[in-house]
């Protein structure tokens, strides 16, 4: 377009001299406001894909962060399972020792030949009630453990969801944004 109006210039320049220079000149101006309007049109087309863009990108970042949030959540729920399974675990060891320590404690009044059955009563009753005492510690640990876990998966969930109402609300602002930029531009 722009050698198409020097082409112009020159021929009216040589054919008619300063007449045609002016009519030149005129055409010039036209040529360079539909070349403005022109270059605007591609401008606007030039932000409105730079401005997808950027959206596709904000919404994809808002998802990944909800899903990585989302996958914290699950493994602090596996390790709050976890941690309930091992008090339960240990629970049942205590139990084991000791159901092993009264039957010890039998076999050696047994063989020592001294008729104590209301000592071996009470050492086995001592037993099973520190056994029972250590249990429900551990059981409790486990449970405030688990507790804890659960809690952080709870927490994860919440950022995760506000990420991506964050990256939603973003992205409506940049498309707001350059609708504005539109609308101002005419």
């Amino acid at each position: 377009m722009v050698i198409g109006l020097f082409g112009t210039l020159a021929a009216g320049t040589a054919a008619t001299g300063g007449t045609a220079l002016a009519g030149a000149t005129a055409g010039l101006a036209t040529g360079t406001a539909a070349a403005a309007g022109a270059g605007s049109t591609a401008l606007s087309i030039l932000q409105g894909v730079m401005t997808a863009g950027s959206i596709l990108t904000t919404v994809i970042g808002g998802v990944g962060s909800y899903q990585e949030g989302q996958t914290k959540a699950e493994l602090a729920r596996l390790e709050g399972t976890q941690a309930e399974l091992a008090g339960e675990e240990k629970a049942l060891r205590i139990k084991r020792d000791a159901l092993m320590k009264a039957g010890a404690a039998r076999v050696a009044f047994a063989a020592s030949g001294v008729e104590l059955t209301g000592s071996a009563d009470a050492l086995e009753e001592d037993i099973f009630n520190q056994a029972k005492f250590e249990t429900g510690i551990e059981k409790s640990n486990a449970v405030q453990r688990a507790l804890m876990a659960r809690m952080k998966a709870d927490q994860y969930e919440r950022s995760a969801t506000l990420d991506l109402v964050g990256a939603g609300a973003k992205a409506v602002g940049q498309a707001g944004n350059y609708g504005l930029d539109l609308k101002r531009r005419g």
